[in-house]
């Protein structure tokens, strides 16, 4: 997810969300949703708010659904961006994410290009050691998450990796619908090679 500035196109609604998520500011915007630092007043706790963009919900009807129900199939883990609730308010599908105040590893890797400065290698073994747990768990659950990249790895407060963006992963094993495939590969533009992180899978699930 890229890190962008609001504009007109991205103005938070004015009144609660669905009764409930009083929305703060743009924290990102990707191919399929925007989200949003918002207020869970019911529990007064912040959280990310994904809403999804009408044409994305159009072209891949079922896609904030799969994504929700990959995200519950993954479970809790130390390293992944915990799912609060998900589902559709005024004809909007949304998902409720745990807000992860840190931005995300490419806000992180930027900001230390303009201060040109080397990333230490403690950081690159710590952070390489919580996505390879995440990544690891995910598999073990029959799941490859597809785009693992640094605007989609959130840090918490204490610089904590957490894999988010589970809107182009897949259930190994499980048979795809066609179009669905096509849609994910379009909107994510993808290559038509098999990832490393796919073969990988496959090794670690006893397939060649």
């Amino acid at each position: 997810m890229e890190t962008i500035q609001a504009g007109p196109s991205a103005d938070p609604p004015e009144v609660a969300f669905a009764g409930r998520y009083r929305i703060m500011e743009l924290l990102g915007e990707g191919d399929r949703k925007r989200t949003y630092l918002a207020l869970d007043t019911n529990l007064e706790r912040k959280v990310a708010l994904s809403l999804i963009k009408p044409e994305a919900a159009q072209s891949d009807p079922a896609g904030t659904k799969r994504e929700a129900e990959i995200l519950g199939q993954a479970g809790s883990h130390d390293n992944i961006v915990t799912l609060y609730d998900s589902g559709v308010f005024d004809g909007t599908e949304y998902l409720v994410l745990e807000f992860l105040p840190g931005g995300t590893l490419r806000d992180y890797l930027d900001k230390m290009s303009r201060q040109n400065q080397r990333v230490p290698v403690a950081d690159v073994m710590r952070l390489g050691r919580q996505m390879a747990r995440a990544v690891s768990h995910v598999h073990r659950r029959g799941l490859i998450h597809r785009d693992i990249a640094p605007a989609n790895v959130w840090l918490d407060e204490r610089h904590v990796a957490h894999l988010g963006d589970f809107d182009s992963a897949i259930r190994t094993g499980a048979p795809q619908d066609p179009q669905t495939m096509r849609v994910i590969h379009a909107s994510r533009q993808k290559c038509r090679a098999i990832t490393a992180e796919m073969v990988v899978a496959n090794v670690s699930m006893g397939r060649r």
